[in-house]
């Protein structure tokens, strides 16, 4: 096998490279090109996975001292069916606990020269952010207190 046989099966990987360099790039420019649906579905998924891992190690600590205090009913009690129940309401609370983000996150359209686009919290409406970052400290708050 001489060289020329040996490039040919690089050269297609080069185009996608700098094609997804060329999205990198383009994910810190100074516009959000994603569109409102993304704006705010991005936002309410990180904060609803973060609220499901704070409750899913809440539940697995309280799991847990339960079965050093009462080890012997531990086994009736923790069984694999009620810890399936327990993963599904966590994600459920979750999802309905992240639930603000889709109110208070807007897509603006910002620039006087150029019309571009941000994804932010809603600042227009100081009430509604504050009402937000009360909550989600409330929310925090319960959750470590468990």
């Amino acid at each position: 096998m001489n060289n020329s046989e040996t490039s040919v099966p690089h050269l297609h990987l080069h185009p996608p490279l700098v094609f997804s360099l060329s999205q990198l790039a383009e994910l810190f420019s100074f516009t959000w090109t994603f569109g409102l649906f993304l704006c705010k579905f991005v936002y309410y998924v990180q904060n609803a996975t973060a609220i499901a891992s704070v409750l899913n190690l809440t539940v697995m600590s309280l799991e847990r001292c339960y079965a050093i205090v009462k080890p012997m009913q531990a086994k009736s009690v923790c069984t694999v069916s009620k810890a399936y129940r327990v993963v599904v309401a966590v994600w459920v609370a979750s999802v309905a606990l992240a639930s603000p983000t889709l109110y208070i996150q807007v897509h603006m359209e910002v620039g006087l020269v150029e019309k571009v686009f941000w994804c932010v919290r809603d600042d227009y409406s100081p009430l509604a952010w504050r009402a937000h970052e009360i909550y989600f400290l409330f929310v925090s708050k319960n959750h470590m207190q468990c």
